[in-house]
């Protein structure tokens, strides 16, 4: 039995250019976005902003 992408939905809706499914797959998303770079800089502040940078050019 092989098990289905519980984000695929999301993502075929960000392919067909749904803006409420970008929102929601970033959202989804950037907890962990968050918690990686800030181990990767060292600094959780730095890590915030990093993330909505980059939340923001997708």
């Amino acid at each position: 039995m092989s098990e289905r992408d519980p984000d695929a939905d999301l993502v075929a809706r960000v392919g067909a250019g749904d803006p409420l499914a970008v929102r929601a797959l970033v959202a989804s998303k950037l907890p962990r976005f968050i918690a990686l770079a800030a181990r990767m800089l060292g600094d959780r502040n730095e890590a915030e902003d990093v993330a909505q940078e980059a939340s923001v050019a997708a």
